[in-house]
């Protein structure tokens, strides 16, 4: 659409410090919703950005997950204070051993994830 037409010409023919007040970062992110939205009229464009995001919300959860499995093992598995708190099992050593097995059974997909990316 030209909704912003206006602005961005005369932000370009004449890009005076007045000029400047007017097309402010506001405008920007108003001019970036506006390519959004054109963009997204696109159903390939709007598929794939949503698979994008998806992608990027499941690196985000593994991410949230290795951090809380690294404060469980520095708090609970390697110190003696709370040897007696485990959650996942009673033992230290089977603990560490789910949490490896774990941590390798979320990296595949993952790596999968990636590697289709850059694939395509």
């Amino acid at each position: 659409s030209n909704e912003y037409e206006y602005l961005i010409t005369k932000h370009i023919k004449s890009p005076r410090r007045s000029n400047l007040d007017e097309f402010n970062e506001f405008t920007k992110l108003f001019i970036l919703w506006g390519y959004a939205k054109f963009a997204w009229k696109n159903q390939a464009v709007w598929r794939h950005s949503v698979k994008i995001c998806f992608r990027d919300q499941i690196f985000n959860l593994h991410l949230m997950l290795t951090m809380i499995l690294g404060v469980y093992i520095i708090d609970f598995l390697l110190s003696d204070k709370h040897a007696s708190e485990l959650w996942i099992l009673k033992n230290k050593r089977s603990s560490l051993i789910t949490i490896a097995v774990f941590t390798v059974c979320l990296w595949l997909p993952l790596h999968l994830l990636d590697f289709r990316r850059v694939k395509t």
